[in-house]
Protein backbone atom coordinates (compact mmCIF):
# COMPACT_ATOMS: atom_id res chain seq x y z
CA UNK A 1 0.00 0.00 0.00
CA UNK A 2 2.72 2.47 0.97
CA UNK A 3 4.81 1.33 -1.99
CA UNK A 4 2.01 1.97 -4.48
CA UNK A 5 1.41 5.48 -3.07
CA UNK A 6 5.12 6.27 -3.31
CA UNK A 7 5.25 4.91 -6.87
CA UNK A 8 2.23 7.04 -7.87
CA UNK A 9 3.82 10.15 -6.34
CA UNK A 10 7.13 9.49 -8.11
CA UNK A 11 5.35 8.99 -11.44
CA UNK A 12 3.41 12.24 -10.99
CA UNK A 13 6.59 14.18 -10.17
CA UNK A 14 8.34 12.61 -13.14
CA UNK A 15 5.54 13.68 -15.51
CA UNK A 16 5.70 17.21 -14.10
CA UNK A 17 9.50 17.34 -14.49
CA UNK A 18 9.29 16.11 -18.09
CA UNK A 19 6.62 18.70 -18.94
CA UNK A 20 8.65 21.50 -17.31
CA UNK A 21 11.80 20.47 -19.19
CA UNK A 22 9.94 20.35 -22.51
CA UNK A 23 8.48 23.81 -21.87
CA UNK A 24 11.91 25.29 -21.04
CA UNK A 25 13.42 23.72 -24.15
CA UNK A 26 10.67 24.98 -26.43
CA UNK A 27 11.05 28.56 -25.15
CA UNK A 28 14.47 28.91 -26.79
CA UNK A 29 13.80 27.01 -30.00
CA UNK A 30 13.21 29.04 -33.14
CA UNK A 31 11.28 27.59 -36.08
CA UNK A 32 13.44 26.40 -38.97
CA UNK A 33 13.49 28.30 -42.26
CA UNK A 34 13.80 25.27 -44.50
CA UNK A 35 11.15 25.04 -47.21
CA UNK A 36 10.61 23.23 -50.50
CA UNK A 37 13.02 24.55 -53.13
CA UNK A 38 15.53 26.06 -50.69
CA UNK A 39 19.22 25.20 -50.88
CA UNK A 40 20.75 23.55 -47.82
CA UNK A 41 23.95 22.04 -46.49
CA UNK A 42 23.74 18.45 -45.21
CA UNK A 43 25.60 17.37 -42.05
CA UNK A 44 27.18 13.94 -42.48
CA UNK A 45 29.03 12.79 -39.38
CA UNK A 46 30.62 9.72 -40.94
CA UNK A 47 34.22 10.14 -42.01
CA UNK A 48 36.04 7.95 -44.51
CA UNK A 49 38.53 5.56 -43.00
CA UNK A 50 41.98 7.08 -42.78
CA UNK A 51 40.76 10.67 -42.35
CA UNK A 52 41.01 12.62 -39.12
CA UNK A 53 37.52 13.50 -37.94
CA UNK A 54 38.44 16.99 -36.76
CA UNK A 55 39.94 17.84 -40.16
CA UNK A 56 37.13 16.38 -42.25
CA UNK A 57 34.41 18.42 -43.94
CA UNK A 58 31.18 17.62 -42.13
CA UNK A 59 28.78 19.87 -44.09
CA UNK A 60 28.21 18.65 -47.64
CA UNK A 61 26.31 20.04 -50.58
CA UNK A 62 24.61 22.31 -51.28
CA UNK A 63 21.47 20.31 -52.05
CA UNK A 64 18.01 21.47 -53.01
CA UNK A 65 15.01 20.46 -50.89
CA UNK A 66 12.73 18.49 -53.18
CA UNK A 67 9.82 18.34 -50.74
CA UNK A 68 9.04 18.65 -47.07
CA UNK A 69 7.84 15.20 -46.01
CA UNK A 70 6.73 16.55 -42.62
CA UNK A 71 7.52 19.54 -40.41
CA UNK A 72 10.76 17.86 -39.37
CA UNK A 73 11.81 15.82 -42.42
CA UNK A 74 12.89 16.85 -45.91
CA UNK A 75 13.54 14.93 -49.12
CA UNK A 76 16.70 16.14 -50.85
CA UNK A 77 17.41 16.28 -54.56
CA UNK A 78 20.69 14.40 -55.07
CA UNK A 79 20.50 13.81 -58.83
CA UNK A 80 23.69 14.91 -60.57
CA UNK A 81 25.87 14.62 -57.47
CA UNK A 82 28.19 11.90 -56.22
CA UNK A 83 26.38 11.81 -52.88
CA UNK A 84 24.07 8.93 -52.08
CA UNK A 85 22.67 9.78 -48.64
CA UNK A 86 19.33 8.50 -47.52
CA UNK A 87 16.98 10.85 -49.42
CA UNK A 88 14.84 11.81 -46.40
CA UNK A 89 16.71 13.59 -43.60
CA UNK A 90 15.76 15.34 -40.36
CA UNK A 91 15.88 19.14 -40.44
CA UNK A 92 18.41 19.12 -37.58
CA UNK A 93 20.93 17.77 -40.12
CA UNK A 94 20.27 20.66 -42.54
CA UNK A 95 21.55 24.23 -42.59
CA UNK A 96 20.28 26.85 -45.06
CA UNK A 97 22.77 28.16 -47.60
CA UNK A 98 23.41 31.83 -46.92
CA UNK A 99 23.43 33.95 -50.05
CA UNK A 100 25.81 36.84 -49.61
CA UNK A 101 25.42 39.94 -51.78
CA UNK A 102 28.08 40.53 -54.41
CA UNK A 103 30.28 43.43 -53.33
CA UNK A 104 30.32 46.39 -55.73
CA UNK A 105 33.30 46.71 -58.04
CA UNK A 106 34.95 50.13 -57.96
Amino acid sequence: MIGSQARAEVNERLKTAIADRAERHNEGVEPHTIATGSRVWLYLDRVKEGYARKLAHMWHGPFRVKEMVSNFAARLETVGTDYRPFPVVHVSKLKPVRVLPIPPVN
